[in-house]
């Protein structure tokens, strides 16, 4: 959208290396903050046909094959482990869809367990993995878990403006709380401290449809 293209070009850069993984990474390019928003607002869609969603399913766990296995040839590769963490996640909402709910736990399970090492092995990426690790809690069904990663990431105040539309969206999504959801947008854009920050938070408002 226009706002959208005003806010990419109008958001200031980040001001310290922790931040700079969190708050506007949306817009930045990185697949961090895109994947949080992503698997905190994703609710399962119907598949198509069983042939076409085990294909899909069988080239996920190839794929996971091949990063798993240069993960383990450089475990500081986090080009690899963000790309493993993703996987993952799909092949959570894959086996969802084919309503294989164990196996889909499993790896959204696997995934926050790869977002945790992400969070030791590059700690200018700890708010990003926080939100990673949420994120597959959530899907796994550690609703309080989640809630509480998010909270401290509010609480901190490393990344203030993402952080609570991250919050936001998982009160809408997993508590069904809209009211909560639009006391923690207000506190967003109060805290934006710039015309850039301020459509930064309108633009995430309304591209996931949060009010």
């Amino acid at each position: 959208s226009e706002k959208q293209e005003k806010a990419e070009k109008a958001f200031p850069p980040a001001h310290d290396e922790d931040r700079s993984h969190g708050l506007g990474i949306a817009f930045l390019g990185g697949v961090v903050g895109t994947t949080a928003i992503y698997l905190l607002g994703r609710t399962s869609q119907t598949p198509g046909s069983n042939i076409i969603q085990y294909n899909a399913i069988e080239d996920l766990e190839k794929e996971r094959e091949t990063l798993e296995a240069a993960y383990e040839k450089d475990e500081e590769d986090n080009d690899s482990l963000l790309q493993l963490i993703n996987i993952y996640s799909e092949l959570g909402y894959s086996y969802r869809g084919e309503g294989d709910e164990e196996k889909a736990v499993s790896y959204f399970l696997k995934a926050a367990e790869r977002s945790l090492e992400l969070k030791e092995n590059n700690p200018a990426m700890a708010t990003s993995a926080d939100y990673l690790i949420a994120g597959n809690y959530a899907e796994a069904g550690k609703l309080d878990e989640a809630e509480a990663i998010i909270r401290g990431v509010v609480d901190k105040g490393s990344d203030p403006l993402t952080a609570r539309i991250i919050y936001a969206e998982f009160l809408i999504n997993k508590r069904q709380d809209q009211a909560g959801a639009n006391a923690q947008i207000d506190a967003a854009l109060a805290a934006a401290t710039s015309d850039g920050e301020r459509e930064y938070v309108e633009s995430l408002v309304e591209q996931y449809k949060l009010r």
